[in-house]
């Protein structure tokens, strides 16, 4: 996929666990550029290589046989591999790193045309492309080509709108689908299921050929091509189709030297974008804010260069690109997550629970959210306290069988604009009411946060909220396991527990957010965000590491490099709060590296190792 976003898999395994990094036997990669050349001479379709600064480009893969036409290339950096679109047998193939390992995945309906790769969940999204208007889809499916689900079928325009899907760009923290149409010259976009398909560009100068997203701040980057040289452009939009702005236009041989954009890839952790110049046969970078063009390699002899994709390796050190919404989407037994971002609205973007806005509930402005980091203009759910509210779909959940059988849990961020007891009416932050057999999280008229999950008994936080804490940004956690333990966290750390009574999860009411809707007239006065609900007791260390998250000091680099026969792990841990831990696999099981600080050598020779920190 183009987010840089998802190039690792977060687990969360101790208090603070930062990152893992692979440790390549014999080699240490750096960024590199994987592209593919299309031709109609099946042996110019080729795939290959190069290092970000022009350097080692190699021939990695050639057609022949029953592959026809590379029309499009995807790399997942997680699970090393690449995939290619077939556009003349129809058809979706994966091969390893160094182009080995050629496996037919499964047959398209029509020409494949675009690839985006949801790496962490192992699932390929494709675009076909055909004159038959009705061939013209968006599909999902597993990488071992099972579970083919059909998301968007072109309307046209007595339709939906679409015409020509080219390429696709993937974002998962806020669920959407990004689809670049070449047929209606527009941008659109959709959640993962397929559903609310909306227009966020239109009306290009050029066919859009490619796109690449941003998912911090909500950008989505595309190139344009046209006859008219000055239709090929590298734009941005915002996901809300406001603020778009051209970057680069094309100028030519006696001008930039930039003659027809057809794809890009995003390196936001250094600013850069590349993209591909089918004109010139060359690959360029440029500022992520546009400005000049930087030639990367040209004057390539294959056929028309007409996919780039980005490698960044799990071994690059870009573990502070990891979000706090990351782990929250990462962490085991998610139910529903609300981010309230203008993409996701009243919408939880896992596991598909619409929500409906009531009475004058929005989403706020731009940093109307808890300042998190990594997460720039975050935004809030903006609640008058005269019945707005977010009402979800969400019904129950909670698992009456297994491991996790009657647990919850309930996580978010609270702002308070004044004390329920100003307002003579207690608070809903977000709950599942039902009588007898509630999971409600609420903040009474004595100004103290209250966690109910029985019959009416409740754990209290009996430090009232006083008007000190009005207008500043509050994480809270609410973890239970029915007749064993109840808690309220605050800022990550515990300030109320005791033993709860029965609560039967079959009796569980609808989710609701800022308000009750069993016990009418709650309504919050304020602003929540980031509320989220899980099927199990978190944790403690769980909770200690997502509020750190937030505040940005949960992560700590860790960086690799080549050393004559060794590679070197080093990280800056001031504090020596972390150990090195190592497993030969990436879901372990991590053990400590005896006495290991850094920087840390490690031979190359040998199988794969897998790097973590952990705290103490």
């Amino acid at each position: 996929m183009n987010s840089l976003l998802t190039t690792q898999r977060p687990v969360l395994q101790a208090a603070c666990l930062v990152a893992w990094l692979l440790v390549w036997p014999l080699r240490a990669p750096g960024q590199t550029l994987y592209y593919g050349t299309s031709s109609t001479i099946t042996a110019s379709n080729t795939v290959q290589s190069v290092v970000t600064n022009g350097t080692a480009n190699a021939l990695l893969f050639t057609a022949s046989g029953s592959f026809g036409h590379c029309t499009a290339v995807a790399v997942d950096p997680l699970n090393s591999k690449l995939f290619l679109a077939d556009g003349e047998s129809n058809e979706i193939w994966s091969l390893n790193l160094s182009g080995g390992a050629l496996t037919s995945i499964n047959n398209t309906l029509a020409f494949a045309s675009g690839l985006a790769l949801d790496t962490v969940n192992q699932k390929i999204y494709y675009t076909t492309t055909s004159a038959a208007l009705g061939n013209n889809k968006v599909q999902r499916m597993d990488y071992s080509g099972l579970n083919n689900t059909l998301l968007l079928t072109a309307g046209g325009i007595d339709g939906n709108g679409v015409q020509r899907g080219t390429a696709l760009a993937l974002d998962p923290v806020n669920a959407l689908l990004f689809v670049a149409d070449a047929g209606a010259s527009a941008i659109w976009s959709m959640n993962l299921s397929g559903g609310n398909l909306t227009k966020v560009a239109g009306g290009l100068g050029g066919a859009p050929l490619d796109l690449a997203v941003d998912p911090a701040n909500q950008l989505v980057f595309f190139v344009t091509s046209s006859a008219t040289q000055t239709a090929d452009t590298i734009q941005l939009v915002g996901y809300n189709g406001a603020n778009g702005s051209v970057l680069l236009t094309a100028t030519g041989s006696s001008g930039n030297g930039v003659q027809r954009c057809t794809s890009l890839d995003l390196d936001l952790a250094n600013a850069r974008i590349y993209f591909s110049d089918a004109g010139s046969n060359a690959i360029w970078s440029l500022p992520l804010a546009g400005g000049s063009p930087t030639l990367v390699k040209g004057g390539l002899t294959a056929a028309t260069v007409k996919k780039v994709r980005l490698f960044i390796p799990s071994n690059s050190g870009i573990t502070g690109h990891l979000s706090y919404s990351n782990l929250v989407a990462a962490t085991p037994n998610l139910l529903g997550y609300w981010p309230f971002s203008p993409a996701t609205q009243a919408n939880s973007f896992d596991n598909g629970y619409p929500g409906t806005f009531q009475g004058a509930a929005a989403i706020g402005a731009a940093n109307s959210g808890p300042p998190l980091f990594n997460m720039p203009g975050n935004t809030a759910l903006i609640l008058n306290g005269a019945g707005s509210w977010d009402n979800t779909s969400l019904v129950g959940g909670l698992s009456a069988t297994g491991p996790n059988a009657d647990q919850g849990s309930i996580i978010g961020w609270f702002n308070l604009s004044v004390l329920p007891s100003s307002a003579g009416r207690f608070f809903t932050i977000a709950a599942e009411s039902y009588y007898g057999n509630d999971f409600d999280v609420q903040i009474e008229t004595d100004n103290k946060i209250k966690f109910y999950t029985d019959s009416g008994s409740a754990t209290v936080d009996n430090t009232a909220l006083t008007a000190a804490n009005l207008n500043s940004w509050i994480f809270f956690a609410a973890t239970f396991n029915s007749n064993v333990s109840r808690s309220i966290y605050l800022n990550g750390v515990p300030v109320a527990g005791s033993v709860p009574g029965t609560h039967n999860p079959a009796l569980g009411g609808g989710f609701s957010i800022g308000a009750s809707t069993v016990f009418a007239g709650r309504y919050f006065q304020g602003a929540l965000d980031e509320i989220a609900i899980f099927n199990r007791e978190l944790t403690p260390g769980e909770i200690s590491t997502l509020y750190a998250a937030g505040l940005g000091i949960a992560f700590i680099p860790l960086d690799i490099g080549r050393s004559g026969a060794n590679v070197v792990v080093s990280w800056s841990d001031p504090t020596s709060q972390f150990s090195l831990q190592a497993a030969p696999a990436v879901g372990g099981a991590y053990t400590n590296v005896p006495g290991a600080t850094s920087p840390y050598t490690h031979p190359t020779a040998g199988a794969p190792m897998f790097f973590q920190l952990t705290a103490h």
